[in-house]
């Protein structure tokens, strides 16, 4: 089969760098490549980082890029027209976005599949089972699969048939990275300190820690992008830091996975992959925040005496304490995070070799339960076709914003006029409040919104999709 990934990669060395969504793509990519299939890659931003995985991709998959700006009005029909035009060239069996498709590229990637008729997957993670079963609830009508990760304690019990829950994307060699420990860099590991150094606060914060944190026996091992340059930073602390302390580039992912397996502390930043994988290898975290959205609160209960979250970037009394806890832990204190299972890989290509591919998943009956029926549907389509009589074939839909008071839903409507087959791409706002609703409908009159039906007794707006620059911000 022919398979389109779509993912996203953004960000720099001083920064809060995303890599994690193009990696895990990368990742489930290759093993399908392995197994002979075809895969076309679209990573928006990719330019900004390579390793050997990227490397080795280049050589096995077809890279290709698709303009796309957020815009709105006659500038967005122009984008779906261009990415309809060269997904429709590409032909692909299986669509595959990186993530739930909020935004960019990857929005537009998953109404084209819809309206191209191919079936397409989601890649995402699972934080706790409730909210496995909202992210379902909220994006599962847009989708023919959802493939999410997480340790075994975040996933949910009994998952509905197209949802696909795999452990972290870890492939570990702890043999290897204990040998490489003793044989190149004199190192015992039995106290190992993991510093994932790939941006600076990281880089600055563990510096400060080693420093700080007087406990015997402990070695820290830094795993950077510019190894020279964090030397240089290392070389400024004392002999006795720097005795039992080793800097090397990034290693490719058995080895880092390894590495990550043996140590009885990580400093990681304030990324889902990050600290989800350490903790499934029954390792401790110190997270360094950056910015954006926080989500380590939702958790579950089992891991969080096992994670210390620190915005800054020297060691306060909090950050030292948790080191030093996290040091005398025992592994086996972790068991309830993760079952042990691995192999997340194979599973996820396993479960998209699976996936049915004459045919999407049926999804209306998912979107009217929510509140988009038949009948306000179908009153807005007639409203945007001057009246005539239509008939909704099928329904596709995927949250798209929470405010205060409402929700907005994409909505991809496929519809006959005239007995001619057309589909539509609306936005749908369903509101917790008549009153809500009533405020919002007022509003919109005055607006550039271009409103097809309201109804504030079903708490339900149906408006033309105009664009992601008219979105609310995330």
């Amino acid at each position: 089969m022919r398979v389109l990934f779509v993912t996203y990669c953004f960000g720099n060395y001083e920064g809060q760098a995303l890599i994690g969504v193009y990696k895990r793509g990368l990742r489930i990519a290759m093993a399908l490549c392995d197994r002979g299939h075809e895969v076309v890659f679209f990573c928006t931003g990719r330019e900004a980082y390579q390793d050997d995985l990227t490397a080795l991709a280049e050589q096995r998959m077809d890279f290709i890029d698709i303009p796309f700006s957020v815009a709105a009005f006659e500038d967005a029909e122009q984008n779906r027209q261009v990415f309809l035009e060269q997904i429709a060239a590409i032909d692909p069996d299986l669509i595959v976005v990186g993530e739930v498709p909020l935004a960019g590229a990857m929005l537009e990637t998953a109404l084209c599949a819809g309206e191209l008729r191919i079936p397409l997957v989601i890649l995402d993670n699972a934080y706790n089972p409730l909210l496995v079963s909202l992210f379902c609830e909220a994006h599962g009508s847009i989708a023919d699969g959802i493939i999410l990760a997480g340790p075994s304690s975040f996933q949910m019990p009994d998952p509905p048939p197209y949802l696909c829950q795999v452990p972290p994307y870890i492939e570990s060699a702890p043999q290897a990275a204990r040998a490489m420990l003793a044989d190149e860099l004199g190192l015992e590991g039995d106290r190992l300190v993991t510093v994932l150094a790939y941006d600076t606060k990281v880089e600055r914060l563990a510096l400060s820690l080693v420093e700080t944190v007087d406990e015997p026996d402990f070695e820290t091992l830094f795993l950077s992008r510019n190894p020279d340059k964090c030397r240089e930073q290392l070389d400024r602390l004392p002999d006795s830091v720097r005795r039992n302390s080793r800097v090397i580039p990034q290693p490719p992912d058995p080895l880092l996975f390894g590495l990550l397996e043996l140590s009885r502390l990580a400093i990681v930043k304030y990324g889902f992959m990050q600290v989800s994988e350490c903790l499934a290898l029954r390792t401790p975290v110190i997270v360094v925040y950056h910015e954006g959205p926080t989500w380590l609160e939702y958790l579950p209960e089992a891991c969080r005496p096992f994670a210390h979250v620190t915005s800054l970037s020297e060691a306060d009394a909090a950050t030292i304490a948790a080191a030093r806890r996290f040091l005398s832990n025992e592994k086996a204190e972790m068991d309830g995070v993760h079952s042990g299972e691995l192999g997340a890989v194979a599973k996820a290509a396993d479960f998209l070799e699976r996936l049915p591919r004459d045919r999407l998943r049926e999804t209306s009956r998912e979107c009217f339960a929510r509140g988009f029926t038949p009948g306000n549907i179908q009153a807005a389509l007639r409203r945007q076709v001057q009246g005539q009589a239509v008939m909704l074939r099928a329904l596709r839909s995927t949250r798209l914003r929470r405010m205060a008071d409402s929700q907005l839903h994409a909505l991809l409507c496929r519809y006959t006029v005239a007995g001619e087959e057309r589909v539509a791409r609306l936005w749908g706002r369903l509101y917790d409040s008549g009153e809500a609703a009533r405020a919002d409908g007022e509003s919109a009159v005055r607006s550039e919104r271009q409103v097809l039906y309201f109804s504030a007794a079903e708490r339900v707006l149906i408006e033309a999709d105009i664009g992601q620059a008219m979105l609310p911000p995330l």
